[in-house]
């Protein structure tokens, strides 16, 4: 979704938006900024003007559309809100004064938590439906892919997914991404009894796992690096070894400070990678961004700043 502009002022927002309705080309340039771009790995290289040209045109005066537009609105009237809160916040050095005083408690606190030495893993199979049917059926290697049918898909593979095709997205969109695409029937019992599988291989690192969904779990792996003297890195690539030895089937791992971060390292090196965050201190949790966490936080859950 896009942002609204940079508050200026209402007289020139106004005046910006009159003229946008002028153009024959408005509603269309606004409705086609409803459909952004979501890059699932193995997306890089598609065309993405190519790709949001025709999300657009084949959803344009569907009740999905007109769904999209209405919550376009209704964010874009928050972030409107937003701002002004920004706006009067940034005037009243006082109460500036007051959030910047909780921002340093936040980050005196989260430093706190990461000091203790927790360590967390997240393994994410990849394309896991699809890499499934794809071992079952080998003739399926090297083609584009997707496993559901034409109105919705449930997963694509990377070939596929080199045209735009995604999870989550109708099949008679991405047979017009990518005419070639070959569509295979989901099998759950299959995915199912392989998750089970790789769920069984894991819970040697953490008997308290939790499974997100059929393809990826959370664990704490702390305990378990002081009960065997290795790495956190070191169980990361066990792990997808052991899973590739037992399933035929690759995953990508990521470990941190936290099960939040771990998830977000499993996905930086896909497919078939593994990303280790340090764990020397909150990363990527500036002063600033908690700042930011704590005013929006507050903003929306009792509509006051700080």
């Amino acid at each position: 979704m896009k942002n609204p502009p940079v508050h200026v002022s209402s007289h020139q927002e106004n005046t910006s938006a009159n003229n946008e309705k002028n153009s024959p080309d408005a509603e269309d340039n606004a409705a086609r900024d409803l459909f952004v771009f979501a890059a699932d790995k193995g997306m890089q290289q598609c065309d993405r003007k190519q790709v949001d040209k025709v999300i657009f045109e084949s959803s344009k005066g569907s009740a999905y559309f007109k769904n999209q537009q209405d919550k376009d609105s209704a964010v874009n009237s928050r972030c409107t809100e937003i701002k002004d809160k920004l706006a009067k916040l940034l005037s009243d050095q006082q109460m500036l004064a007051s959030c910047t005083r909780r921002a340093d408690m936040l980050v005196s606190q989260a430093r706190q938590r990461f000091a203790v030495g927790k360590v967390c893993m997240h393994v994410d199979l990849d394309q896991f439906y699809a890499a499934v049917e794809i071992r079952e059926n080998p003739s399926l290697a090297g083609k584009p892919i997707a496993v559901g049918g034409m109105a919705m898909i449930s997963t694509a593979n990377y070939e596929a997914r080199k045209f735009g095709v995604r999870s989550a997205m109708p099949g008679f969109i991405a047979i017009k991404l990518c005419p070639q695409l070959i569509f295979v029937n989901s099998s759950f019992t299959k995915y199912r009894e392989v998750s089970g599988q790789v769920k069984q291989i894991l819970l040697n690192y953490d008997p308290n796992l939790s499974m997100g969904s059929l393809d990826e779990a959370s664990m704490d792996i702390t305990q378990y690096i002081r009960n065997h003297g290795v790495s956190a890195r070191d169980v990361a690539e066990e792990a997808r070894r052991r899973i590739v030895e037992a399933t035929s089937l690759t995953a990508s791992a990521g470990v941190g400070p936290n099960k939040m971060l771990a998830k977000i390292a499993s996905d930086m090196n896909k497919p078939n990678g593994c990303t280790v965050v340090p764990m020397t201190q909150p990363v990527g949790l500036g002063r600033i961004a908690l700042f930011a966490m704590e005013y929006e936080y507050n903003c929306i859950r009792s509509g006051t700043v700080c």
